[in-house]
């Protein structure tokens, strides 16, 4: 994947999460009712948080560099003005 191509990174990263969720749901659905929450629970959503953190670093990161790349642009587009005696 490019490193420019944020619409990739948040289609898989939004994949995944709703693959997480999916999991979740079929496995409280399958295993018997309990009062607490079950080691595949927790994996479930410590995975669900690295994904979900992941995806707002992602974003973030793309912000500041575009940011970055809007200011230089703004910087190389300044005109200096030639002095009267350089020109022709």
């Amino acid at each position: 994947m490019e490193k420019d191509d944020i619409g990739n990174r948040m289609a898989l990263g939004i994949t995944t999460i709703l693959t997480i969720m999916f999991l979740l749901g079929s496995l409280n659905g399958n295993l018997p009712k309990v009062s607490y929450p079950k080691a595949l629970d927790w994996y479930l959503l410590v995975s669900f948080s690295f994904v979900f953190f992941s995806l707002i670093e992602c974003l973030i990161v793309f912000l500041f560099a575009r940011s970055a790349a809007d200011t230089q642009e703004d910087k190389a587009v300044v005109k200096v003005p030639i002095p009267f005696f350089f020109s022709v």
